[in-house]
This record gives structure tokens, sequence and C-alpha cells, in this order.
């Protein structure tokens, strides 16, 4: 009886040295916290590098296919890209006005809706001539599907408002448009028959792959999408941006790092693209010397705004809105001149274009 009890005390006495009390669990766990939150900082850097890395070689490696099918082709292709909801242009069929024809195809159309979601973070080739096509009466196709920007990743609207061409199209990737003449407006990245980079100079072109998230539009009650601006970042730090050149000869893209002088300097990639550019209203929404004299009470205190950008009166009142008029050498007065990047003069243009909706305004460079 004795040997029994004692048996059992035994085992009683190593199950109790097995098991762990709920005070030593607790520790383990907040132990283990700590360990994953000292770690987590450094897996997201690998990780984040890791997806910067997959966003910018997979737009590398299309625009230089973009490139490839130009030249095999003998036509022009176009790395075509999805801005935002207002970047989009619109020509439409008949006396129906822009703004009220694209909102009712992405309203409508459940496809094109769903591009809505896309804003700033997709782009699909697009070829404008196809083999047997007669001059004068291209044929279209879309050479690729919408893809994707790996998940935080998205392009700047600036940029893509600067891209020096665009294409003008009847229909989206797998989205047609109600009627057959109404043309879509689109920024896109262009190369000629021979592979050449096409609208960009000498300089090429930088484009950025920045990280960050933009919101896609509101949901309606019905599960589609507000047919409205996706809402990216306000600010974007020059660390979140991730360079790619494409550059203007031989059209070929590649990856675009800082040099060593560069980083000494404290400089960053969007320096390179430091130019001087010239801005010029060419259609007024009002009378051009009542707008003129708002422009001077909001930006006449600036050095490169200039007050005679209207040429001399009258002026030719064309589809409600006044034609501004030219100097002896046919050429437009600027409004603004030497901006020093293009970034800065896209910018300055989109303020003018919220300030008065029905102005006409474009940029070119300086030099």
């Amino acid at each position: 009886m004795n040997t029994l009890v004692a048996n059992q005390k035994a085992a009683l006495t190593r199950k109790r040295q097995r098991a762990f009390t709920l005070v030593e669990m607790l520790a383990v766990i907040a132990v283990m916290l700590i360990i994953l939150k000292l770690t987590l900082p450094s897996l997201d850097g690998i990780l984040g590098v890791e997806a910067q890395g997959m966003a910018r070689t997979q737009l590398v490696g299309d625009l230089n296919r973009a490139r490839a099918k130009a030249f095999e082709r003998g036509a022009p292709v176009y790395v075509v890209f999805m801005p935002l909801y207002n970047q989009v242009g619109c020509v439409p069929e008949g006396a129906m006005q822009p703004a009220a024809a694209k909102h009712q195809f992405f309203r409508g159309n459940p496809d094109a809706n769903a591009l809505l979601a896309g804003q700033l973070s997709r782009y699909a080739l697009f070829a404008e001539y196809l083999p047997g096509d007669q001059p004068g009466r291209p044929s279209i196709k879309w050479l690729t599907d919408w893809k994707s920007l790996p998940a935080g990743y998205y392009f700047d609207h600036l940029e893509l408002e600067a891209l020096p061409e665009e294409v003008s199209v009847s229909h989206l990737k797998g989205v047609r448009p109600a009627n057959s003449t109404m043309r879509l407006q689109l920024p896109a990245v262009k190369y000629n028959s021979r592979g050449e980079l096409v609208g960009a100079g000498l300089r090429g072109i930088y484009l950025s792959v920045n990280k960050g998230g933009v919101l896609p539009p509101r949901l309606n009650q019905d599960g589609s999408f507000a047919v409205e601006n996706a809402d990216p970042p306000e600010s974007l730090e020059n660390a979140q941006r991730h360079w790619l050149h494409i550059n203007a000869i031989t059209g070929r893209a590649e990856v675009e790092e800082l040099s060593e002088s560069e980083a000494a300097q404290g400089l960053d990639l969007s320096d390179r693209l430091s130019s001087k550019y010239d801005l010029f209203i060419y259609a007024a929404p009002e009378w051009p010397e009542d707008l003129n004299k708002k422009l001077i009470r909001r930006y006449g205190n600036r050095s490169d705004f200039q007050a005679n950008w209207m040429g001399v009166a009258p002026w030719s009142p064309v589809a409600g809105r006044y034609r501004v008029n030219r100097n002896a050498q046919n050429q437009l007065f600027p409004v603004f001149v030497g901006v020093p990047t293009r970034r800065d003069a896209i910018q300055l243009k989109w303020d003018l274009e919220k300030m008065y909706p029905k102005i006409g305004v474009r940029v070119e460079s300086a030099q």
C-alpha cells in the first residue's frame, strides 16, 4: 500500500515538472512578441526591397518588350498607362459633352468601371498598325491585358501627365464604348517602327515607381466604383521613388540609380530632370484682359510670370472660349517662363486648370 502511494506521488510530481504554469506560458509569449517586434522591421525592409525590385524589373521588361515588338512589326507600339480618371481624355460622338460621355462610359460598362480601381497602377501594350494595314487606315490591337504593379506601388500622376505622347483609342482592352466613333485618350510611351522613343527629346524619359498605397474610388450601393479619381498619397518622399530611364536614342529602358558623386552631394534622381519649361495659355475661359487681372493678383509677385501672355486685343470667341493672339512669328506669348522642372510646370498647369476648368494650357521645353 505504501509502495502504491509512493508511486502515485512520484508520478504526480513528474507530471507537475513537465507542465507549464499559466504565468510561465504568458512570460514565454511576451518574450516571443518582443522578438517578433524587433525582427519585423528588418523583414519588412527585405520584403520591401524585393517588391521594389519586382516592380521596376516588371516595368523595364515590358517597356523593352514594346520596343522589340515595334521593331519586329515595323509599326508603332505604345505602353499605355491608366492615369487618374480626370486625366483620361474623351472625344465623344456628336454634340454630347466630353465629361458626360466619359462618365457614361465608365459608369455604364462594368468592365470599364472595374478599371477605375487600377488608376496609377495599371498599364498595357497597344499597337496602332498591324501587318497588312493600308497607309492611313490603321487597325488597332491591344497586345496585352492590363498589367498591375506589385501591391503597394504606383505611378506618379504628374509624371504620367508629363509623358510626351498620348494614345487615342476607340476602346480599352476588353471594353468597347457604346458608339464606335468615341475616342479615349490616355498617356503613353511610344516607340516608332525602328524601336526608337518618340517625342522625348535628347533627355529620354525618367519614370518612377513609387512606394505607397492608392485608395480606389468609393463603392456605390450596387458594388460598382464611383466615377472619380483614386486617392494617391498627398506627398511623395524622394526615398520612396525608384527610378528607371528610357534612353532617347536607343529606346532601351533600364533601372537608374544615383552615382557616388550624386549621393555624396545629397542629390536625388529627380534632380536630373531639371530643365527650363515655359507655359502657354492658348485659350482663355473669359475675356483675356479680365483673366489677366486675376492672374496678376495671384501670380504677380513671381519673377517667371509674364503679364503680356494674351497678345493684343481683340480676341476671337471660339466654342465658349477666347483664342489667345500670337506674335508676328505666329507664336504664343508665354505666361510663365523658365519654370525649373517639367514636374513643377505640370503642377502649375494643373493649378490653372483647377481654377479655370475651360482654360487651355500647354507646357513646352524652353531649351
